[in-house]
């Protein structure tokens, strides 16, 4: 059946829309745009490149969303879900900031984050990627790929506004109902998103399935580039 509309492809904290080359080219017949939040000084910025990329897109429109990306995806779906055909929510959480949940980052992890890369930047992303990937993607050279692929090193500035929109995010404050066909997806190795967090997030939608892959990290659909897409593809599809 032929289909039409657009893909948004929305990336995470401090990386480019780059990591999205290896599949990005599946459903050629679509329009395909690609977003990231390097330069968004403020957790606002974040939000309105997300919204300036999504309206300009023809309907109906599928997203593909990973990390903040995903974040940014919820809260799209929330204003224009009427335009939204499939929602793609890799390596996501309804709140990222812990709460009573204990699966969450403590805030003073974030605000220490945010201090240090006004003076090492270098040193905050290379503690970072090492939580990206699990033991099992670590031993077959994932992180050491991983540094290949991040060729520039992104301005503190460029990530400040990712982080606070990861601090101040609360999908479960909203009371929103969404109806919007929604595919989880986490690695059960997920030490920046654990997939309990997306339990909990699928748990609060109405229309939505979780996938769980044993041994993967944060970063599934990198590290298991073929098998994301055809999983990818297979829901798109149906």
């Amino acid at each position: 059946m032929a289909q039409s509309g657009s893909v948004l492809w929305l990336s995470g904290w401090s990386v480019d829309s780059s990591v999205w080359e290896g599949v990005v080219e599946m459903a050629p017949h679509l329009i395909h745009e690609h977003v990231d939040f390097l330069g968004c000084g403020s957790a606002q910025a974040v939000l309105e490149r997300a919204e300036e990329k999504f309206v300009a897109l023809p309907s109906p429109i599928r997203m593909v969303g990973w990390s903040l990306g995903a974040i940014l995806a919820l809260q799209l779906a929330q204003r224009y879900s009427e335009c939204i055909q499939q929602l793609f929510l890799i390596g996501s959480t309804g709140r990222f900031v812990r709460q009573n949940d204990s699966h969450g980052w403590d805030s003073r992890v974030l605000r220490r984050m945010e201090r240090r890369i006004e003076k090492d930047v270098e040193g905050t992303l290379r503690d970072f990627d090492t939580r990206l990937f699990s033991e099992r993607e670590k031993a077959r050279g994932e992180g050491e790929r991983w540094q290949t692929h991040r060729q520039t090193m992104p301005t503190d500035r460029e990530m400040r506004g990712g982080l606070q929109m990861l601090a101040t995010f609360d999908w479960y404050q909203e009371n929103v109902s969404l109806g919007v066909e929604a595919y989880l997806l986490s690695g059960q190795e997920d030490h920046i998103c654990p997939p309990e967090g997306a339990s909990r997030l699928y748990s609060s939608l109405s229309n939505a399935t979780l996938e769980v892959w044993e041994g993967a990290g944060h970063l599934p659909f990198w590290t298991e580039e073929q098998r994301f897409h055809k999983w990818l593809v297979e829901r798109m599809e149906a």
